[in-house]
């Protein structure tokens, strides 16, 4: 059965759940737009959180994640925001690159898998 969440969005869902796997999209900083890496990055964590338990996980429970950054220059920054938010939690596996993201403002976008805790319904 694969589930799907967040799905008044017309070309995604916000996240979707199979075989005991959560797959996020993409977030990216709304109310932190054009503000610190720091800033951005804490926003976007908390809606990973969110997500994360809607389906099932948490960050204890990351996989892998794909993170983009505008520019190089940022990595220091959000390294020490990404351990802050996974100070007591295990580090996944993770890609990290320099990229052009949609909109001028958003400087870095961050999407994770995530092991679901329990299948709904067991």
């Amino acid at each position: 059965m694969i589930e799907r969440n967040g799905t008044d969005v017309p070309i995604l869902s916000e996240s979707t759940v199979h075989n005991g796997v959560a797959y996020l999209s993409g977030w990216v900083s709304w109310d932190n737009q054009g503000g610190s890496i720091t800033a951005q990055s804490e926003e976007i964590f908390a809606k990973i959180d969110q997500m994360l338990a809607e389906a099932g996980s948490d960050k204890e429970h990351l996989l892998f994640a794909n993170i983009w950054l505008t520019s190089v220059d940022y990595i220091q920054e959000f390294n020490n925001a990404w351990l802050k938010w996974l100070e007591n939690s295990p580090k996944p596996a993770r890609a990290c690159v320099e990229a052009k993201l949609l909109r001028p403002g958003w400087d870095v976008e961050v999407a994770v898998t995530a092991a679901v805790k329990e299948e709904k319904g067991k």
